[in-house]
């Protein structure tokens, strides 16, 4: 049984508007109902490797001035990662205790006699884990599994945490952006550019090639742009616009870059009034993607359209994925539909 006491400190992490209140209420609410002689917060840097201990108990405070605790759970964490996905790190076996270096000796100096723990955040840039110790014994079942619940909790409303804090970084910087400006906003994945919205198709077709869907970025800027990205956090779910200098297929160009909660990233800038043209009959579609979508409407297939067009069939393909994505639809049928209701020659659905 989890217990009324458990499932009031769920509650009350369920309310949690941000990152410090969700760590104090595991912490100091979580820790005397499972057992716990400490409970430790570790917000990781996953690309320097940094880990920053939250907590004001015994733990913590050792842990902040002898970093060797941190090393021996991150250690275990890493081990226990491959093998587990969902991020639950449990106690440690006798096995464990005595193939990572130092960690038995590490935990026998400060008293303890059981650890366990969980990833409350898992990011590509920053990383959060709770750690629970005991002194005296082990860690009961009904412990762990209400650990385990407190971090599934924990896990959701972080997201959601994350997720708001996104929503409102990108509304912000939209409305400190002057009014009669072009905005082009993209997405990147991996290291490949993905115009999004009008301003971006405009862009794209006045700089790359005229069959190019995406952009790749040379690993320079993919570098340039991930360790911006990765100094650009202020808790491990909340995210800032940074500022930097890329070149995504026109040149180098100042972007306004901010980390994706679902990974990958939004790039956001003001074009030069020469890198923009007027793009085809729907301004969310380049104008070879029009000319492909008129011979679609007219019954051709890709390979027909790629002989009148003298292209590939590949290439109308990427193109036509290219479509599906920008007009929110699945297939040809809906991409012609919302085509041919974008260019006023079909009556909208009721």
């Amino acid at each position: 049984m989890l217990g009324s006491d458990f499932f009031a400190t769920g509650l009350e992490i369920s309310k949690a508007t941000n990152f410090c209140t969700v760590v104090a209420l595991l912490c100091e609410e979580l820790r005397p109902q499972i057992g716990a002689y400490d409970l430790v917060m570790l917000d990781v840097g996953e690309v320097d490797g940094s880990a920053r201990v939250i907590g004001d108990g015994p733990v913590a405070r050792l842990m902040r001035k002898e970093p060797d605790g941190v090393e021996y759970w991150l250690s275990m964490r890493a081990r226990r990662h491959d093998d587990d996905p969902s991020g639950m790190c449990g106690q440690p076996t006798e096995e464990e205790l005595a193939s990572i270096p130092g960690l038995a000796g590490w935990l026998h100096g400060i008293q303890c006699t059981d650890i366990m723990g969980g990833s409350v955040v898992q990011g590509i840039y920053r990383s959060a884990c709770v750690a629970a110790f005991r002194q005296g014994g082990r860690f009961s079942e009904e412990e762990r599994e209400r650990l385990q619940a407190a971090i599934l909790v924990a896990r959701c409303v972080l997201a959601r945490i994350h997720n708001d804090v996104y929503d409102q970084r990108c509304l912000d910087r939209l409305l400190h952006t002057r009014r009669e400006a072009i905005i082009a906003v993209f997405f990147v994945t991996d290291n490949r550019v993905l115009p999004y919205n009008p301003g971006a198709v405009a862009y794209s077709e006045a700089c790359w090639g005229k069959d190019d869907v995406e952009h790749v970025l040379s690993d320079d800027a993919k570098a340039a742009l991930h360790a911006s990205l990765a100094g650009s956090w202020d808790t491990p779910v909340d995210s800032n616009w940074v500022n930097l200098e890329l070149d995504i297929g026109g040149g180098p160009v100042e972007v306004g870059a901010i980390a994706r909660p679902a990974g990958g990233a939004i790039l956001l800038f003001a074009p030069p009034s020469k890198q923009t043209v007027s793009s085809g009959a729907v301004p969310m579609l380049t104008r070879r993607q029009c000319d492909i979508m008129d011979w679609i409407a007219e019954g051709k297939t890709s390979a027909e359209v790629a002989m009148i067009l003298e292209i590939s069939p590949r290439t109308v393909e990427k193109h036509l994925e290219a479509v599906f994505q920008r007009l929110g639809v699945e297939n040809r049928v809906a991409a012609m539909r919302s085509y041919l209701e974008a260019k006023g020659g079909l009556p909208p659905q009721g």
